[in-house]
């Protein structure tokens, strides 16, 4: 049971890798794919929501520069 809410998860690394290993994509593409399927897989599990996502990024925009 364990494995079975596991697996999604456990498929990105193997995506990742094999990607740049067998020549499919670069390492930079292989990071947008990261970013991609996990906000895939978080609206589809239903932990991530548009709304809050939006709220997320605006408050990114207003925040203060590190220098």
């Amino acid at each position: 049971m364990s494995l079975k809410k596991a697996a999604p998860a456990l498929v990105l690394p193997l995506l990742i890798i094999g990607g740049i290993q067998s020549g499919i994509f670069t390492a930079t593409e292989a990071g947008i794919l990261a970013v991609v399927y996990a906000l895939i897989y978080g609206v589809f599990t239903g932990q991530l929501r548009f709304a809050n996502s939006w709220r997320f990024f605006a408050n990114l925009r207003s925040r203060p520069r590190r220098s």
